[in-house]
């Protein structure tokens, strides 16, 4: 259904797909969209909190996006006690592993990881975060 919807902006250049209410990569219907951008010039960019599947999805995923597509991992703190004060329920160990995962043998470069600084982790030091996040 989703398809068929873009089918309908002719113009269209950019997709962003995240979630307000749920994780996009529980759509069971994905990779099919995803396959179907990857024949198109569509910019997509996939916001997760990378906390489903498991790592051969993770690895696998990179074969279902175009060139002009990415990955955004979002991290919320250097440990698990402060990642998930936002990412309730998440497991850090386990999004840095699938994001890992997308990075390994990803020739396209078209991952991102990104932390989200807020007043709780504002005094964490940026040397760990990248140190973390490369």
């Amino acid at each position: 259904m989703l398809i068929e919807k873009i089918k309908k902006f002719k113009n269209l250049k950019r997709i962003a797909l995240a979630g307000d209410a749920s994780e996009p990569t529980l759509h069971p219907d994905l990779l099919k969209f995803l396959d179907y951008i990857y024949n198109t010039d569509i910019a997509l960019t996939l916001y997760t909190n990378a906390n489903t599947h498991d790592e051969k999805w993770w690895y696998d995923l990179k074969n279902h996006l175009n060139k002009n597509s990415k990955v955004v991992f979002t991290i919320c703190g250097l440990t698990q006690e402060l990642h998930e004060k936002y990412r309730v329920g998440s497991n850090l160990a386990q999004v840095l592993k699938h994001a890992f995962a997308f990075k390994k043998d990803n020739k396209n470069n078209n991952d991102i990881m990104q932390y989200l600084k807020f007043e709780y982790n504002k005094h964490e030091s940026q040397k760990k975060i990248d140190e973390l996040l490369n």
